[in-house]
């Protein structure tokens, strides 16, 4: 079903080259606005959402933002149009989202196609990727030497021993959730320092915190491909002392799209630029506008900790 909106504020603060993967020669002039779409749809999703915006330079010329009378959005899943359910309007941030219902698959092809009066129509399609392998999981207390050390009670090692699929590049994200309640898990940010392949991708300047906290926890199969590999992370256990030291975790593995792993590496990378390097050109599959449209599977393992 083809949804017709009034596109009432939308914008995002771009800089020049920012969101796009072609190099644009600057000549003074501010270059022509484009829709900036970004979507990013799971296999375990009931409900995904679409962002729309609008490219412009920060401090170019004719900032203030001329809204188009009308637009169609169109998401369709294998050819089949999905239905939109809701549109939202955040005019302070100069963006609008869309709600919308897909059952998605390994293969299903999704592709978004966004439209208004003003601007150059923008679309992008992805392929959903098969589910990653998790061959076994084990935790157990996380000490260093010396025992009184800064890891002690309350540190723990998860060992996840993953599979990969040969004969092709595969692309990972990890997420590790501490039990809350019966119906909430929350996210627990984990060290990478002694993993050999996830910490091949982080800095210190890209690191939230002290420790080595991948902020997108993603990572390739560059260094395993085609074998078995045993990821080696430990974390701190907010919960430990109410939980005597057991509690439950979800361990999830996320297969991506390689489009939706560039669109994070080169998100990642951009947080360790300055003025000083090299600027890092944001990954974008969107033709005619900037943004992405990814696609993610997800295995999930509970396990009880030691």
């Amino acid at each position: 079903m083809r949804q017709y909106l009034y596109l009432l504020s939308l914008g995002v603060l771009l800089l020049l080259g920012a969101g796009c993967e072609k190099i644009i020669d600057f000549d003074g002039r501010q270059p022509p606005k484009k829709l900036v779409v970004t979507t990013m749809v799971g296999c375990d999703t009931e409900l995904s959402t679409l962002t729309i915006s609008e490219s412009f330079l920060i401090y170019g010329e004719n900032d203030e933002f001329d809204m188009p009378e009308e637009g169609e959005v169109k998401i369709e899943i294998n050819g089949e149009e999905c239905e939109i359910l809701e549109f939202y309007v955040y005019e302070y941030d100069r963006i609008v989202k869309c709600y919308f219902d897909a059952q998605v698959k390994e293969n299903d092809v999704i592709r978004v196609s966004v439209r208004t009066d003003k601007h150059p129509v923008a679309t992008g399609e992805e392929r959903v990727p098969p589910p990653p392998v998790i061959v076994d999981v084990q935790t157990e207390p996380f000490y260093t030497e010396p025992f009184y050390s800064e890891y002690g009670a309350g540190w723990t090692r998860a060992l996840i021993r993953i599979k990969d699929d040969p004969g092709v590049s595969n692309y990972y994200r990890l997420f590790i959730k501490q039990y809350y309640d019966e119906e909430r898990w929350y996210y627990i940010d984990y060290h990478i320092d002694q993993d050999l392949v996830m910490s091949s991708l982080s800095s210190q300047e890209i690191q939230e915190g002290d420790g080595d906290t991948n902020r997108m926890r993603i990572f390739p199969d560059d260094l395993f491909n085609g074998k078995e590999y045993t990821l080696n992370i430990y974390f701190w256990d907010p919960n430990y002392y109410e939980y005597e030291g057991n509690g439950t975790l979800m361990v999830e593995l996320q297969s991506l799209s390689e489009s939706m792993y560039l669109y994070m590496r080169s998100l990642e990378m951009s947080y360790n630029s300055d003025i000083f390097s090299e600027p890092v050109r944001i990954y974008s599959n969107i033709q005619g506008g900037y943004g992405i449209v990814g696609a993610y599977n997800s295995t999930v393992r509970v396990v009880d900790k030691w």
